[in-house]
């Protein structure tokens, strides 16, 4: 059983006096899984953040779809408000872009791309940013072949990023067996999986 939260309306739109979170911009040049891509990922930090006290850990791909604040979801202004209100708890969030080699690189059934994020990405994340150890409070996201990649992580690695966002039309789409995700994927553990209900415009790929 699915718990679905639907995200819209006034959330995606600045409210004051709402403090605004902070982007960071960094540049992933020497990956090992990866051998020879490059790419850029940023990270959000709340304004409540503070380095004594662990916050919780968010990691989506397909930076530019999220991050863009012209286009549908403006995640950080969703999180700003999320985080004031106390709907969400504080939260460093990874946005991650894809390399050159996008669909090779979410669209695989194996433990690549996890590995990625686990052995590469979260650790430099969590080098500049005190990130809690606990598994519960880690996410990550994505749609279409984003979010295939996200539920592959889970499948191949179950213990770190125990929930998962995802538009309904991704577990659509696993259910009747899509891309590199077969609709038979069980999980080691149950995650709470978190989906959009908001229509998707097409902006890239």
């Amino acid at each position: 059983m699915f718990r679905v939260l639907t995200a819209a309306g006034i959330v995606c739109f600045p409210i004051l006096p709402v403090p605004r979170g902070a982007l960071h911009e960094y540049e992933w040049n020497d990956s090992r899984v990866f051998a020879g891509t490059t790419r850029r990922f940023w990270v959000y930090v709340p304004a409540q953040y503070a380095e004594s006290d662990p916050a919780s850990l968010m990691v989506f791909q397909d930076a530019e779809w999220y991050m863009d604040l012209d286009f549908e979801v403006r995640a950080p202004i969703v999180l700003d408000n999320l985080i004031h209100r106390g709907e969400m708890p504080v939260t460093v969030v990874v946005f991650v872009e894809p390399s050159a080699y996008r669909n090779a690189e979410y669209d695989a059934f194996d433990d690549s791309y996890a590995r990625f994020l686990l052995e590469e990405i979260v650790p430099a994340v969590r080098a500049a940013y005190t990130v809690t150890g606990d598994p519960d409070p880690w996410a990550s996201g994505g749609g279409r072949d984003g979010g295939h990649s996200a539920l592959t992580v889970a499948g191949r690695r179950p213990a770190p990023f125990r929930q998962l966002f995802a538009p309904l039309g991704l577990l659509r789409r696993v259910r009747e067996g899509n891309g590199g995700v077969p609709a038979s994927l069980t999980l080691p553990h149950t995650p709470t999986i978190r989906a959009s209900t908001a229509p998707r415009a097409e902006k890239h790929r």
